[in-house]
């Protein structure tokens, strides 16, 4: 039988047969072009377009924390290195600086801002749009709509330059909220994100890899969608949310009291006449929507029994909450040092509900540094293979 794990080679040697093709894949967890990695059902497809601005936009923690990182990284800023020290090479590394940093339509920090929200969202979908350096005015060209079909005249974008060379106008982002689904070939990689934006009314466009810079904050199992950073405070973020409005009822019960109102107990019978349940129900409405501001005032009746003692009783009762918010506010202060821990942002709390030595600020403060530095590398690695 012939051996079919090794061939002969031009020089006479047997080399083995290896397949040139994947056998294998990643495992990731997809299905018609949606992801389906995440298990919180807040943070899978669409849902996530709620709960990740909620996050990072209501939240004190986690918004100061992402406004530090984002901040850092913005001041790390970008380094065009040329690859030799030949004069072609810096010439290179002259033109790459001046494409990305003076010559594009959006300003860089603004596309770097944009960049840095696969902080939160775990990815950032740019389209790379092109120009020729033609100086300010280049005049029309005719083109094809891509959402109609048809041939159209469209300006071509400006330039500080006119040496007539192709170079970058601007990356836009592609916000995360308006993905529809991701586009595969057969062996899993992506090739493409399928846009749906209700604000457009283009309907549903794909956006093809090779016109895109996909940043993703991880990429376990090639997953396009990457990691949010703030995946991990998600836990304890929804238990805060609950407390704090637990604790919002707590203090307005402990200023204004709960309100008690007695009355006959005839009325509260199930064969009280029309007009008492009416009476009842009035009541109730009363002590449930009382409140202390601008429009406080109750219209009481003074009504006695046959021995002088007022029928109807209206007061406030006293109910403890302020010995009960010690502990809610003890636990806020936990899970905001948890939230801050998963984002090795924790130092900001030293000198608040964290006490510390300079020793252990410092060493946190190196923490948060290396972790910066790391996040800087990926948008720099993208740029530099794409």
């Amino acid at each position: 039988m012939a051996d079919r794990t090794a061939h002969v080679s031009t020089n006479g040697h047997r080399q083995p047969q290896i397949p040139l093709l994947e056998i294998g894949t990643t495992g990731l967890k997809r299905s018609g072009g949606f992801v389906q990695e995440e298990f919180l059902p807040d943070l899978r497809q669409h849902r996530r377009g709620l709960t990740i601005p909620d996050m990072s936009m209501s939240d004190a923690i986690i918004g100061g924390s992402l406004r530090i990182l984002k901040l850092m990284m913005r001041r790390a800023g970008f380094v065009i290195k040329p690859a030799d020290a030949d004069n072609a090479s810096q010439e290179h590394a002259a033109f790459l600086h001046d494409a990305l940093f003076r010559d594009m339509s959006t300003p860089w920090l603004e596309t770097e801002a944009d960049m840095h929200s696969f902080l939160e969202w775990g990815f950032a979908y740019h389209e790379v749009c092109w120009k020729r350096r033609l100086g300010d005015r280049p005049g029309l060209v005719e083109t094809l709509d891509p959402h109609t079909g048809q041939v159209i005249q469209v300006e071509l974008p400006g330039s500080r330059y006119t040496d007539g060379q192709w170079a970058w106008d601007k990356w836009p982002i592609r916000a995360q909220d308006t993905l529809f689904r991701w586009v595969f070939d057969p062996w899993g990689q992506v090739t493409g994100m399928e846009q749906l934006d209700p604000w457009a009314g283009h309907g549903i466009v794909t956006i093809p890899m090779a016109k895109a810079l996909l940043f993703r904050a991880g990429a376990h199992k090639g997953n396009p969608e990457g990691v949010s950073l703030i995946r991990n405070s998600y836990p304890y973020w929804f238990r805060k949310r609950r407390i704090l409005d637990y604790l919002a009822m707590a203090i307005e019960r402990e200023a204004g009291g709960i309100p008690l109102a007695e009355i006959p107990p005839d009325i509260m019978m199930p064969d009280a006449s029309a007009e008492e349940q009416a009476l009842y129900r009035r009541i109730q409405d009363l002590v449930t929507n009382i409140r202390q501001d601008e429009q406080a005032g109750v219209v009481w009746p003074m009504d006695y029994n046959e021995n002088g003692q007022p029928t109807y009783r209206l007061s406030l009762l006293q109910s403890g909450a302020g010995r009960r918010a010690q502990p809610i506010v003890q636990a806020l202060q936990y899970l905001d040092t948890q939230m801050a821990i998963s984002l090795l942002t924790d130092v900001v709390l030293l000198g608040h509900d964290i006490r510390g030595s300079q020793a252990l600020a410092t060493n946190k403060t190196e923490l948060l540094l290396n972790g910066v530095k790391a996040l800087t590398a990926i948008p720099a690695d993208v740029m530099t293979r794409q």
